[in-house]
């Protein structure tokens, strides 16, 4: 084989400083983009947690809590953006191991004298082009439960770098502390790393006693930050998952026995196949091309060091397989997330298969093709940066904003659903709102700790709860409880049926419901629904809705309005109020266009007034939206075949007529809808 000769540093384009300018660009690219509040995803809860230094949910996180919480003293931007600042710093830092990889590469293996150090730099200024303006990894520049992603990834990074670096002993044993550190991050990812971390020891230090000594107790001192668990818990802090102060309760939380039984270990064949797609489709987030220069640069690296390619598949295999074969069903859109580790392992070997084909020709060819990669890296980012750029993005905090407005002074709210809680939590702990409020998920009472939690809330609740330990007794108690109004998420379905035996019913009010006695009910409903009407803080709503419309927890707060609406809606139809009535439904459009149950809801109402044909259109629309909608169909079915056909509809004048009251009530959409039905009823008459 050709050796060649060595390349000379002092060709160098780009000097210290103008790599360090680089990264602040990449670094002022993702504040650009990032959001003023939290997303629709964990970071509400998790930025509560860091921010008190309380327990986020299993398995607790503790590396996450206290990084967040120093970060969380920074006064540069909302909370929210200081946890955004931090994930995307942690990513970058990844990047720039990433980077000092490559360039081991570049000097151990053979590169033609042509492949100056300037157009070594220039291909790494694509790689890092490529990696940061992955969907994926931008994505989660921006949020902060994508600082958890980042931790993972720059301690594979680390690893991957040690391991091709060939390091000594005593950084193998750094090695194993990180390992330790990546379990105090996510346990359930890094403990995938084992054989990748015993092979890896096994090519750099002889296997004795002492060394096996001296690895354990680096993984125990990395492992040590889970004393953050109990240690927080015996204070109390607020917002907690679960109680760690005995071994039974931190138990439950780090080994997330939440969810026992949910992460089944078999799956039918479809879940596995979903699983490989979810897995392809991640390779389409990056620039055309690159995964075919990643598997090149694999080849090319087995042809040359088959230990090392091994060593690195022996990383990247178990992750990919496990996250195919373990996860649950309804969370295969999150694998690009969970991916996000395993990126860096792909920047590395796609940068060493463009290494190699660019060897294979002159010096033009090579300048030109390098110069246009960068170009084309370089628009691929603008488009990534002009979809997921979320800087106006307050969709989670005005829902937990909007859902506060509406309780009055020392309400207790029990909420069922994470997209839910965590905007409450965010509002209530974070910002500091309401503080007067008493807000629990429902889960927690299940539990004697989530009752003990909802006592440091308010301590006038604790003799009313130490009455009894029976679950639907306390829960009747706090019902019946005069000076805390008492109120509910949305989900009526989930609630537990306790009481039935109270005198009162289930009352919308704004976006939660209220327990209400019959006899408030007539004197709070105007005052509820006007509220509802006009939310006080729906910015974005519109802006966003396009944007995020494939993000299932943007739709679900999309949901949660329409809810209130809904219900508003049919409260309003229960008192014989349909004009009302139908203009909260319209008013639901705005946030939720693809509701089908808001129109078969506006199709029942306006067809018990006789305009069948709207109520017709009505149905399709909802079924053109949800194809599986029951009552949609029914009802298009009967009106089908025993209204418009036997001419029992409006006529054209009645329909105009229609559509103007509708105007005044402030149905936009369904007053054009008339006006529309009118004009096809006169077309065929001319």
């Amino acid at each position: 084989m050709r050796t060649s000769k060595p390349i000379d540093e002092s060709q160098k384009l780009f000097p210290f400083w103008a790599w360090c300018l680089f990264f602040l660009g990449l670094w002022q690219i993702l504040l650009w983009a990032q959001p003023p509040s939290i997303l629709m995803d964990d970071s509400g809860e998790m930025i509560a947690a860091s921010w008190n230094l309380g327990l986020p949910h299993p398995p607790g996180y503790p590396l996450f809590d206290l990084l967040g919480h120093v970060f969380s003293w920074l006064r540069v931007g909302s909370p929210s953006f200081r946890f955004g600042l931090l994930s995307s710093l942690i990513v970058l830092l990844s990047l720039g191991v990433i980077l000092k990889t490559c360039l081991v590469f570049v000097r151990t293996q053979n590169v033609k004298p042509s492949l100056s150090v300037i157009k070594v730099e220039l291909l790494l200024a694509f790689a890092a082009l490529t990696f940061i303006f992955n969907d994926s990894v931008f994505s989660q520049c921006l949020s902060a439960k994508g600082c958890v992603y980042a931790l993972t990834l720059l301690m594979i990074s680390v690893l991957i770098w040690l391991s091709v670096l060939k390091a000594d002993e005593e950084l193998i044993y750094f090695a194993w502390f990180l390992w330790g550190l990546g379990m105090a991050n996510h346990w359930q990812t890094a403990i995938l790393w084992v054989p990748f971390m015993v092979v890896f020891s096994r090519v750099g230090i002889r296997t004795t006693a002492k060394s096996i000594v001296f690895a354990g107790s680096s993984v125990l001192f990395g492992l040590s930050l889970y004393l953050y668990l109990p240690l927080r818990a015996a204070l109390k802090a607020q917002p907690s998952w679960g109680d760690p102060l005995h071994w039974g309760g931190f138990k439950w939380v780090v080994f997330r026995q939440l969810v026992a039984g949910e992460e089944m270990k078999w799956h039918s064949f479809s879940f596995y196949r979903d699983g490989l797609w979810a897995v392809f489709q991640s390779t389409q987030l990056w620039l055309p091309g690159v995964i075919f220069l990643a598997c090149l640069g694999f080849w090319k690296m087995n042809r040359d060091n088959k230990s090392l390619a091994r060593l690195l598949c022996i990383l990247f295999l178990p992750i990919v397989l496990a996250l195919i074969a373990v996860h649950e069903p309804n969370n295969l859109y999150l694998i690009p997330v969970y991916l996000m580790p395993l990126l860096g392992l792909a920047s590395i070997f796609s940068f060493v298969g463009l290494l190699w084909l660019l060897t294979k020709k002159g010096s033009p060819f090579q300048i030109t093709v390098i110069l246009l990669l960068v170009s084309f890296a370089a628009f691929w980012g603008w488009t990534v940066f002009e979809t997921q750029n979320r800087n106006r993005y307050t969709l989670a905090e005005d829902f937990g904003v909007n859902t506060m407005k509406f309780l009055p002074r020392n309400a207790v709210l029990l909420a069922d659903g994470d997209n839910y809680v965590m905007p409450l939590w965010y509002t209530k702990y974070v910002l500091g709102k309401r503080s007067d409020l008493v807000i629990e998920p429902m889960v927690f009472l299940y539990h004697d700790w989530g009752w003990n939690q909802l006592l440091l809330q308010s301590s006038d609740l604790k003799e009313l709860i130490q009455q009894s330990e029976v679950y639907s007794e306390r829960l009747t108690r706090l019902v019946e409880n005069n000076g805390h109004p008492f109120f509910y998420s949305f989900g009526r379905q989930f609630w537990p049926g306790t009481l039935n035996h109270v005198a009162g019913e289930w009352v919308p009010c704004g976006l939660a419901f209220s327990w209400t006695s019959v006899s408030k009910l007539e004197k709070n409903q105007k005052r509820i629904l006007e509220k509802l009407a006009v939310l006080e803080r729906q910015r974005g709503l519109d802006e966003n809705r396009l944007v995020c419309v494939t993000d299932p927890p943007t739709h679900d707060l999309y949901g949660g309005y329409t809810e209130g609406f809904l219900a508003a809606a049919g409260l309003l139809h229960s008192k014989h109020d349909d004009l009302s009535a139908l203009s909260m439904l319209d008013s639901a459009l705005f946030v939720q266009t693809d509701s089908a149950a808001v129109y078969v809801d506006m199709a029942s109402m306006v067809g018990q007034r006789g305009y069948l044909k709207m109520a017709q259109t009505l149905c399709r629309i909802a079924i053109k939206f949800d194809p599986t909608n029951g009552p949609a169909q029914a009802n298009l079915d009967k009106l089908s075949s025993h209204g418009v056909h036997l001419n029992q509809d409006k006529g054209p004048a009645e329909y105009r007529k229609w559509s103007e009251t509708l105007e005044k009530a402030g149905c936009l959409f369904l007053s054009q809808l008339a006006l529309n039905c009118s004009e096809s009823m006169i077309k065929p008459l001319k």
